[in-house]
């Protein structure tokens, strides 16, 4: 099969809702589609989860980029894993970063891949067989007033989520916390602080008044490339530290690690540049002992069935997953869902199909 041409639009995901969190609230999604047309007379596609704080990347820059990447695309041959990964190489020699930009391409390649062979994504990737996963339940700014996150809760207890994140950039997490463990005193909370504890001295301080709340783990208190700080935080507190804007790709695994950052990691395809590449950083934990959940930018269904396929990868202890009521628009078909629960997708490529 060969890739005959590749084009990319602005591709706007609107959510049902605003999303907030410490530094940022999204009302609608700015991220760009990829299509691949081949021989065959098929097309492929790909989401660009664009984002500006993460990975420093915007529609316009994409479209410019893909526009210098075509001639290591256009009028390959693609009939192995390893013909995406000489792609892929390729662009990264051309192109610094652009993680976002390159797990959209990546995407696309492996559908067009799944679709010429008639199988999944992750049977092409040897993923392991299963049917469904449970993702976290993830409440922003816009849903923490007590009210809400009870309702939400006992909800979601009878959906059997297990996990509830809280978006936690303030300091105002300390009451909402207190009072939420006088009434759901057994569930398991996590707390993503998206850097909005500025410094060391300030997280160690929030962390010892809310140790004793049942809390997994506090997920990237302070900012991205303090590093000396994370490492003390992780060595003067008992909740265990989770890197995620500190830890984009293998590079950034490796040097975490070897400075004793953090317990865990939250991996994510955009961040990474995709699956490729995830795989390396799964094999890393693996062997170090490093944990490991896979993470969610919020993608409409075309970015939601590679975080589907990459689920089967790895032992992740929970997944972020965009739920279709975050969504007002329906782009795709193709993954089904069950009260709070994901099925795998089972058909060629990623498994969906884009409604005209």
């Amino acid at each position: 099969m060969k890739i005959t041409k590749i084009s990319i639009k602005k591709f706007n995901v609107e959510l049902n809702n605003s999303f907030a969190y410490f530094n940022v609230s999204l009302n609608y999604l700015p991220y760009a589609l990829i299509t691949l047309e081949t021989n065959q007379d098929f097309f492929a596609y790909g989401e660009v989860s664009l984002a500006w704080d993460i990975t420093g990347e915007t529609q316009d820059g994409a479209l410019e980029i893909v526009n210098r990447v075509k001639s290591l695309i256009e009028q390959k041959e693609i009939n192995k894993v390893s013909d995406i990964e000489n792609i892929l190489q390729n662009i990264n020699i051309h192109i610094y970063g652009n993680s976002a930009l390159k797990c959209g391409i990546e995407m696309a390649l492996f559908d067009a891949l799944g679709k010429t062979k008639k199988m999944p994504i992750y049977k092409l990737l040897g993923g392991a067989t299963k049917t469904l996963i449970t993702p976290q339940k993830v409440l922003d700014y816009n849903e923490q007033d007590l009210a809400k996150i009870f309702k939400i809760i006992e909800k979601s207890l009878s959906e059997n989520i297990k996990i509830f994140k809280l978006k936690a950039g303030n300091e105002n997490i300390i009451g909402i916390l207190k009072k939420n463990f006088e009434k759901f005193p057994k569930i398991n909370i996590v707390l993503d602080v998206n850097q909005g504890w500025y410094s060391a001295k300030n997280a160690i301080s929030i962390i010892k008044q809310i140790e004793h709340y049942n809390i997994l783990w506090i997920e990237q208190p302070i900012y991205y490339k303090d590093y000396n700080g994370l490492a003390q935080i992780k060595k003067e507190t008992n909740i265990q530290i989770m890197a995620d804007e500190s830890c984009h790709d293998l590079l950034d695994l490796e040097n975490l690690d070897k400075r004793g950052c953090v317990d865990y990691i939250n991996i994510k395809l955009a961040k990474s540049g995709g699956i490729l590449e995830a795989i390396k950083m799964i094999a890393f934990c693996n062997k170090h002992g490093v944990k490991y959940i896979l993470g969610d930018m919020i993608h409409s269904e075309i970015g939601t069935a590679y975080n589907l396929h990459a689920s089967t990868l790895g032992n992740f202890m929970a997944y972020d997953l965009t739920m279709p009521d975050r969504l007002k628009n329906k782009i795709a078909e193709g993954i089904k869902f069950k009260n709070s629960q994901a099925y795998i997708p089972n058909n060629s490529g990623l498994g969906i199909k884009l409604i005209k």
